[in-house]
């Protein structure tokens, strides 16, 4: 594992690396900036950003550096890379970022995670195989209803499907 600090809009966050996976979408949105187009949404925004697909909270990290005030809300699956999310946002002392440990689905029950090495293709299987974890799903709808959102600034979907 290694340890970056990255600044921007006067703010420096730190983050952990755990793998050459981790890298790659760090240098995705930090390096390539491929998120760029939607940096003055982020900067602009007054309802909440819904970050799907949370990873380890690397997109959600940038946008509260760019917009101190505005609701996140980090939706991620996998067990692992929720507890990397929890920490960035403990250990850079960040306000106002909920943390949903589900997937998105189309029914708010539960369904079985495969999880993979690098813990960036996990997705809903309709098996449990050995490589699976049982999660929790949620609905965009259950999430506004159950946050009381009623306009979204922006909605980001990086997520995966069997």
């Amino acid at each position: 594992m290694k340890k970056i600090s990255h600044s921007y809009n006067n703010h420096t966050l730190d983050y952990t690396i755990r793998h050459t996976a981790d890298q790659s979408i760090w240098n995705e949105i930090f390096v390539h900036h491929e998120y760029r187009s939607v940096y003055e949404i982020v900067i602009n925004a007054e309802n909440p950003i819904i970050d799907v697909g949370a990873h380890v909270g690397y997109f959600t990290l940038l946008c509260r550096g760019l917009n101190d005030t505005t609701p996140i809300y980090a939706i991620q699956p996998s067990p692992e890379n929720n507890d990397l999310l929890e920490q960035h946002i403990r250990d850079n002392k960040l306000a106002n970022i909920m943390q949903i440990r589900s997937a998105l689905f189309a029914l708010s029950w539960s369904q079985h995670l495969s999880l993979d090495p690098d813990g960036i293709w996990n997705k809903i299987v309709e098996k449990n195989w050995p490589t699976t974890v049982s999660v929790p799903t949620i609905t965009l709808h259950d999430v506004c209803a159950q946050y009381g959102i009623e306009k979204i600034s922006l909605l980001k979907l990086d997520i995966e499907w069997s």
